[in-house]
């Protein structure tokens, strides 16, 4: 096996990994997901926003500066279909994942999948990391996997 194959393997499985976990989050009542509820869920206890590349403008303008404002995360992932499939809909521009083990997990996959080609993973941000002390994860040097639990 070359080692393109090779990576892009271990792209595809940290791709399915993360949009796993994703589901897993939603069976556990920890996401908001889509606009309305995103922007109840931005007013209790945000941990992470992701929004889908493909969002509207004015959507996605609204869900950038709240989150910036409160200081959450965001992570722009995939495509609303994809966003969508992992989570039994259609197509999803919006998702807030509530302050838990699934936004630290989701964040870190996100960060390290947003640092490779081809993921759908575009950028990762924590706007709360430099004002609130919380640890700078917008650094793409590290390229170590997350762990997965397996």
């Amino acid at each position: 096996m070359d080692v393109d194959t090779l990576v892009a393997r271990m792209v595809e499985q940290g791709r399915r990994a993360f949009f796993d976990r994703l589901g897993l989050a939603c069976r556990a009542g920890e996401l908001g997901i889509g606009q309305a509820a995103a922007t109840e869920a931005l007013a209790k206890r945000p941990g992470l926003v992701i929004l889908a590349a493909d969002a509207g403008p004015s959507g996605s303008r609204k869900f950038t500066q709240q989150a910036r404002r409160k200081g959450v995360p965001m992570l722009t992932a995939a495509q609303g279909e994809d966003l969508g499939a992992a989570l039994g809909r259609e197509f999803v521009s919006v998702v807030v994942v509530a302050r838990s083990v699934f936004s630290d997990d989701l964040g870190r996959w996100g960060k390290w999948l947003s640092g490779l080609d081809e993921t759908g993973i575009n950028e990762y941000e924590d706007p709360g990391s430099a004002s609130a002390g919380i640890e700078d994860r917008s650094d793409r040097s590290n390229t170590e996997t997350p762990a997965t639990g397996h």
